[in-house]
Protein backbone atom coordinates (compact mmCIF):
# COMPACT_ATOMS: atom_id res chain seq x y z
CA UNK A 1 0.00 0.00 0.00
CA UNK A 2 1.43 3.43 -0.91
CA UNK A 3 2.69 5.46 2.03
CA UNK A 4 0.39 8.37 1.09
CA UNK A 5 -2.63 6.07 1.21
CA UNK A 6 -1.58 4.74 4.63
CA UNK A 7 -1.20 8.28 5.97
CA UNK A 8 -4.61 9.32 4.69
CA UNK A 9 -6.29 6.23 6.14
CA UNK A 10 -4.76 6.94 9.55
CA UNK A 11 -5.84 10.59 9.29
CA UNK A 12 -9.35 9.49 8.26
CA UNK A 13 -9.67 7.20 11.29
CA UNK A 14 -8.25 9.79 13.70
CA UNK A 15 -10.50 12.59 12.44
CA UNK A 16 -13.54 10.30 12.57
CA UNK A 17 -12.79 9.28 16.16
CA UNK A 18 -12.37 12.93 17.19
CA UNK A 19 -15.73 13.84 15.62
CA UNK A 20 -17.45 10.94 17.37
CA UNK A 21 -15.89 11.74 20.75
CA UNK A 22 -17.02 15.36 20.53
CA UNK A 23 -20.62 14.11 20.24
CA UNK A 24 -21.96 17.57 19.47
CA UNK A 25 -24.32 16.82 16.60
CA UNK A 26 -22.63 19.16 14.11
CA UNK A 27 -22.20 17.52 10.71
CA UNK A 28 -19.23 19.66 9.67
CA UNK A 29 -17.10 18.01 12.36
CA UNK A 30 -16.96 15.00 10.04
CA UNK A 31 -15.69 17.01 7.04
CA UNK A 32 -11.98 16.39 7.77
CA UNK A 33 -12.60 12.65 8.00
CA UNK A 34 -14.52 12.67 4.72
CA UNK A 35 -11.80 14.66 3.00
CA UNK A 36 -8.99 12.42 4.26
CA UNK A 37 -10.99 9.34 3.25
CA UNK A 38 -11.50 10.63 -0.29
CA UNK A 39 -7.84 11.52 -0.68
CA UNK A 40 -6.87 8.12 0.72
CA UNK A 41 -9.06 6.35 -1.84
CA UNK A 42 -7.44 8.32 -4.64
CA UNK A 43 -3.98 7.50 -3.30
CA UNK A 44 -4.87 3.82 -2.96
CA UNK A 45 -6.50 3.56 -6.39
CA UNK A 46 -4.82 6.30 -8.44
CA UNK A 47 -6.78 7.17 -11.56
CA UNK A 48 -5.02 6.65 -14.87
CA UNK A 49 -6.87 9.40 -16.66
CA UNK A 50 -10.18 9.57 -18.45
CA UNK A 51 -13.42 8.73 -16.57
CA UNK A 52 -11.54 7.33 -13.57
CA UNK A 53 -9.76 10.65 -13.02
CA UNK A 54 -13.00 12.57 -13.35
CA UNK A 55 -14.70 10.19 -10.90
CA UNK A 56 -11.88 10.50 -8.37
CA UNK A 57 -11.97 14.30 -8.57
CA UNK A 58 -15.76 14.25 -8.20
CA UNK A 59 -15.46 12.04 -5.10
CA UNK A 60 -13.01 14.45 -3.48
CA UNK A 61 -15.23 17.44 -4.24
CA UNK A 62 -18.32 15.64 -2.97
CA UNK A 63 -16.60 14.64 0.29
CA UNK A 64 -15.24 18.11 0.89
CA UNK A 65 -18.14 20.29 -0.16
CA UNK A 66 -21.19 18.01 -0.29
CA UNK A 67 -22.48 18.73 3.23
CA UNK A 68 -22.14 22.48 2.66
CA UNK A 69 -24.39 22.42 -0.42
CA UNK A 70 -26.75 19.60 0.56
CA UNK A 71 -29.67 22.00 0.91
CA UNK A 72 -28.99 24.91 -1.47
CA UNK A 73 -32.70 25.77 -1.49
CA UNK A 74 -32.30 26.93 2.10
CA UNK A 75 -30.57 30.10 0.93
CA UNK A 76 -32.83 30.72 -2.07
CA UNK A 77 -36.43 30.05 -1.16
CA UNK A 78 -38.77 32.59 0.42
CA UNK A 79 -38.44 30.67 3.68
CA UNK A 80 -34.67 30.36 3.52
CA UNK A 81 -31.63 31.99 5.03
CA UNK A 82 -31.55 35.06 2.79
CA UNK A 83 -35.12 35.99 3.66
CA UNK A 84 -34.55 35.20 7.34
CA UNK A 85 -31.54 37.51 7.46
CA UNK A 86 -33.45 40.32 5.77
CA UNK A 87 -36.44 39.93 8.10
CA UNK A 88 -34.27 39.83 11.21
CA UNK A 89 -32.16 42.79 10.08
CA UNK A 90 -35.32 44.84 9.55
CA UNK A 91 -36.54 43.88 13.02
CA UNK A 92 -33.22 44.80 14.64
CA UNK A 93 -32.98 48.13 12.84
CA UNK A 94 -36.56 49.06 13.80
CA UNK A 95 -36.60 47.85 17.40
CA UNK A 96 -33.00 47.74 18.62
CA UNK A 97 -31.25 50.63 16.90
CA UNK A 98 -28.67 51.92 19.36
CA UNK A 99 -29.26 48.90 21.60
CA UNK A 100 -28.26 45.27 21.58
CA UNK A 101 -29.70 41.84 20.81
CA UNK A 102 -29.26 38.38 22.28
CA UNK A 103 -30.68 35.13 20.92
CA UNK A 104 -31.11 31.79 22.64
CA UNK A 105 -29.93 29.64 19.76
CA UNK A 106 -27.09 27.18 19.25
CA UNK A 107 -25.86 28.66 15.96
CA UNK A 108 -24.90 32.18 14.84
CA UNK A 109 -26.47 31.46 11.45
CA UNK A 110 -29.09 34.05 10.43
CA UNK A 111 -28.75 36.06 13.65
CA UNK A 112 -25.22 37.38 13.26
CA UNK A 113 -25.46 38.19 9.54
CA UNK A 114 -28.61 40.17 10.40
CA UNK A 115 -26.72 42.00 13.16
CA UNK A 116 -23.98 42.97 10.72
CA UNK A 117 -26.52 44.10 8.15
CA UNK A 118 -28.50 46.21 10.63
CA UNK A 119 -25.52 47.59 12.57
CA UNK A 120 -26.98 46.45 15.90
CA UNK A 121 -24.68 45.04 18.60
CA UNK A 122 -24.48 41.65 20.30
CA UNK A 123 -23.84 42.21 23.99
CA UNK A 124 -22.84 38.78 25.27
CA UNK A 125 -19.68 36.81 25.99
CA UNK A 126 -20.81 33.85 23.86
CA UNK A 127 -21.69 33.88 20.17
CA UNK A 128 -24.56 31.51 20.91
CA UNK A 129 -25.57 28.71 23.28
CA UNK A 130 -23.29 26.23 21.54
CA UNK A 131 -22.71 24.12 24.67
CA UNK A 132 -26.39 23.70 25.46
CA UNK A 133 -27.00 20.57 23.32
CA UNK A 134 -24.26 18.68 25.17
CA UNK A 135 -25.87 19.68 28.47
CA UNK A 136 -29.38 18.68 27.44
CA UNK A 137 -28.26 15.47 25.73
CA UNK A 138 -25.89 14.33 28.46
CA UNK A 139 -27.83 11.08 28.83
CA UNK A 140 -26.57 10.06 25.39
CA UNK A 141 -22.97 10.27 26.51
CA UNK A 142 -21.60 6.70 26.80
CA UNK A 143 -19.18 7.52 29.57
CA UNK A 144 -20.30 9.13 32.85
CA UNK A 145 -17.20 11.23 33.35
CA UNK A 146 -17.46 12.79 29.89
CA UNK A 147 -21.16 13.44 30.39
CA UNK A 148 -20.38 15.17 33.68
CA UNK A 149 -17.84 17.45 32.02
CA UNK A 150 -20.30 18.33 29.25
CA UNK A 151 -23.00 19.13 31.79
CA UNK A 152 -20.65 21.28 33.88
CA UNK A 153 -19.48 23.25 30.83
CA UNK A 154 -23.04 23.78 29.63
CA UNK A 155 -24.24 24.92 33.05
CA UNK A 156 -21.34 27.37 33.35
CA UNK A 157 -22.12 28.93 30.00
CA UNK A 158 -25.84 29.12 30.77
CA UNK A 159 -25.30 30.68 34.20
CA UNK A 160 -22.81 33.20 32.78
CA UNK A 161 -25.18 34.24 30.00
CA UNK A 162 -28.19 34.62 32.31
CA UNK A 163 -26.12 36.65 34.79
CA UNK A 164 -24.84 38.92 32.04
CA UNK A 165 -28.28 39.43 30.53
CA UNK A 166 -29.73 40.32 33.95
CA UNK A 167 -26.86 42.74 34.53
CA UNK A 168 -27.09 44.36 31.08
CA UNK A 169 -30.46 43.47 29.56
CA UNK A 170 -30.45 43.89 25.77
CA UNK A 171 -33.21 45.63 23.89
CA UNK A 172 -34.35 42.41 22.23
CA UNK A 173 -34.11 38.76 23.22
CA UNK A 174 -34.89 36.14 20.61
CA UNK A 175 -35.70 32.51 21.34
CA UNK A 176 -35.31 29.83 18.69
CA UNK A 177 -38.71 28.28 17.99
CA UNK A 178 -37.79 26.36 14.84
CA UNK A 179 -38.75 22.68 14.87
CA UNK A 180 -35.23 21.52 13.98
CA UNK A 181 -32.71 23.31 16.16
CA UNK A 182 -29.00 22.91 15.35
CA UNK A 183 -27.21 20.48 17.63
CA UNK A 184 -30.30 18.79 19.06
CA UNK A 185 -30.80 16.23 16.32
CA UNK A 186 -34.37 14.94 16.35
CA UNK A 187 -35.01 16.12 19.92
CA UNK A 188 -38.05 18.40 20.33
CA UNK A 189 -36.35 20.97 22.55
CA UNK A 190 -38.29 23.88 24.10
CA UNK A 191 -36.00 26.73 25.18
CA UNK A 192 -38.56 28.51 27.32
CA UNK A 193 -39.55 25.37 29.20
CA UNK A 194 -35.90 24.57 29.85
CA UNK A 195 -34.97 28.13 30.82
CA UNK A 196 -37.95 28.41 33.15
CA UNK A 197 -36.21 26.02 35.55
CA UNK A 198 -32.96 28.02 35.61
CA UNK A 199 -31.96 30.60 38.26
CA UNK A 200 -32.08 34.09 36.81
CA UNK A 201 -34.75 33.36 34.23
CA UNK A 202 -37.81 34.85 36.02
CA UNK A 203 -36.06 38.12 36.87
CA UNK A 204 -34.79 38.49 33.32
CA UNK A 205 -37.96 37.79 31.36
CA UNK A 206 -40.10 39.85 33.75
CA UNK A 207 -38.58 42.85 31.97
CA UNK A 208 -39.76 41.74 28.53
CA UNK A 209 -42.95 41.33 26.53
CA UNK A 210 -43.37 39.02 23.58
CA UNK A 211 -43.75 40.79 20.24
CA UNK A 212 -44.51 37.95 17.88
CA UNK A 213 -42.36 35.54 15.88
CA UNK A 214 -39.90 36.52 13.15
CA UNK A 215 -37.99 34.02 10.97
CA UNK A 216 -38.67 31.21 13.44
CA UNK A 217 -37.57 33.19 16.49
CA UNK A 218 -39.89 34.32 19.27
CA UNK A 219 -39.18 38.00 19.86
CA UNK A 220 -39.14 39.57 23.33
CA UNK A 221 -38.77 43.37 23.70
CA UNK A 222 -37.59 45.08 26.88
CA UNK A 223 -40.36 47.24 28.31
CA UNK A 224 -38.84 48.75 31.43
Amino acid sequence: MPLAAQAMIVAFMAAGIVAILQHKGWHYHFLPALGFGAIGCIALFPPRGGPAAVGALGLAILAGFGPAVADPALSRTVNGTVTHVDDLAALFAAKAGGGAVFAFTTSPRDIHPALLLSGVGWDAAACCMHQLPALVREGEQPERRRAGRARAAGLRQLARVLHQLNDRPPTLILVDERPHKPGFGDMAFDYLRFLGAQPGYPALFARYRQRGVVAGFRVFERVE
